[in-house]
């Protein structure tokens, strides 16, 4: 039988960042609501009162949505079957299947009467209207203008400014595996792609096979088919192209650096980085890799069927010492759990930083990371489980600040 030893590892003094809400209106919400979205938008709370969820497809209860402030009074009783959080200063919520958007004093700014519609970004919500197999778009600002768009499709929101938009046809969505059941599954826009501006009008031509959202740093990624594949490069707002579409896949730019692929000899990926003038300054020679998220980042390489794995900096070098294996990413803070073989060749887990630190030594027979919610702050905390000779020790590895 295992033995719980249950032991508390404070390796960091925990400060995550809390809700703007105080513990005792926490509770106090906590109490009144079904449900309570940790995180404040605009000073608001998105809240859910009747919902009732479970891990099994289409089995649960909706419950209806409403918005409280952060002092725990409540703006919008819950009566919406849908309900977003504030973006912008806008919510979108949803009424028997259809959406519109509320202000922060609960005002409808725009009627729900629209089969979709994206956050407010940019000025602008995108809207659309299922009109039988070919849904149409519009732009709807907060004034109740509307102006249609002419494209089959359009991105549900805008960036920088710009919005992928194109011509085209849609494909029935693929039948889902086995036991599983998709509610409103979505049809795949096929076809050529460019960017509006939120006027409605074309600021770069259609001329893509494939499009994605522009980050903040004002560059996109676009593909164009090739012989076997699509081909994928970057853009900027003015149409430029930055990067050549000649990689398998590329990634968006975090710590100035794009993590890419090729196909390599014998069909394989290999991986690498890319800078922002296009140039490959760490090669595509790992089998798996990482984007910078943060300072530094994972990138593997297969030996003998097993991922063995490096932490490398911007450019290129190696910030361990040693290689690890089965590596998960912890996410939140940038730990990971990893293996390193002990003197008899079993590999032993451990938890390291995203500058190498070990957290816990390489000692356990395993060890699972997770995020979990303080109950009565509302504050994330990161948390494991590590094994060892039967015994369970539950460790707490929460930092003061994630490293940049």
């Amino acid at each position: 039988m295992m033995k719980r030893c249950f032991i508390l590892a404070i390796l960091f003094a925990s400060s995550v960042s809390a809700s703007a809400q105080s513990p005792e209106v926490w509770r106090k919400l906590h109490s009144r609501y079904d449900a309570v979205w940790t995180q404040t938008d605009d000073g608001i709370i998105l809240v859910n009162r009747g919902g009732v969820w479970v891990t099994n497809p289409g089995v649960g209860k909706n419950g209806r949505y409403g918005y409280v402030d952060t002092l725990g009074r409540e703006i919008v009783p819950p009566s919406y079957d849908n309900g977003n959080r504030f973006h912008n200063g806008f919510a979108v919520v949803g009424k028997s299947g259809k959406y519109g958007a509320i202000d922060r004093k609960g005002r409808i700014v725009v009627p729900v009467e629209w089969d979709d519609l994206g956050d407010f970004v940019c000025g602008v919500f995108v809207a659309q209207t299922d009109a039988g197999n070919a849904p149409r778009f519009s732009l709807v600002d907060t004034t109740g203008h509307v102006t249609p768009l002419e494209y089959d499709f359009c991105a549900t929101e805008f960036s920088c400014g710009l919005a992928p938009a194109g011509f085209g046809e849609y494909e029935a969505p693929e039948p889902p595996p086995p036991g599983i059941v998709r509610t409103n599954p979505k049809k795949k826009f096929v076809g050529k792609y460019g960017f509006v501006t939120t006027d409605g009008r074309l600021r770069i031509p259609v001329q893509y096979d494939e499009a994605r959202d522009f980050e903040d740093d004002g560059v996109a990624q676009v593909g164009i088919q090739g012989k076997y594949y699509v081909k994928w490069g970057f853009i900027d707002t003015t149409g430029r192209v930055v990067v050549p579409c000649s990689y398998y896949s590329v990634n968006g730019f975090r710590k100035d650096r794009a993590l890419v692929s090729k196909v390599v000899a014998g069909g394989n990926l290999a991986f690498g980085y890319i800078d922002r003038k296009g140039q490959e300054v760490i090669p595509c020679q790992y089998d798996e890799a990482t984007s910078f998220e943060y300072t530094n980042t994972w990138v593997g390489r297969d030996k003998d069927g097993e991922m063995a794995y490096t932490l490398i900096n911007r450019n290129g070098i190696p910030v361990l010492e040693y290689e690890v294996y089965r590596l998960q990413d912890g996410g939140k803070y940038g730990h990971v759990v990893a293996a390193r073989p002990d003197p008899s060749g079993l590999l032993r887990f451990g938890i390291l930083n995203n500058a190498g630190r070990i957290l816990v030594p390489f000692e356990y027979d395993i060890i699972t990371i997770f995020s979990d919610l303080d109950p009565n702050t509302g504050e994330t905390l990161v948390r494991a489980i590590a094994m060892k000779d039967g015994c369970e020790y539950r460790l707490d590895i929460s930092v003061r600040r994630k490293v940049q």
